[in-house]
């Protein structure tokens, strides 16, 4: 993928997981770690993520 491929809502995406990840490393409560990436996780609305009906094509059909 190149740079100017990228779209305004992966960079959202990565950054809400950048995000994430950081402040479990600030907390000293286990708990409050895993929570943290967990609520992360939840913005990115993976049940959305990778819908196949929007019509890119990643691999041609082999023939």
């Amino acid at each position: 993928m190149d740079v100017e491929d990228v779209s305004d809502e992966e960079i959202v995406n990565a950054l809400a997981v950048a995000q994430a990840l950081g402040k479990s490393s600030e907390t000293t409560n286990l708990e409050t770690k895993y929570d943290d990436i967990a609520e992360g996780l939840k913005e990115l609305d993976m049940d959305n993520y990778d819908n196949e009906d929007d019509g890119i094509l990643i691999l041609p059909p082999l023939i």
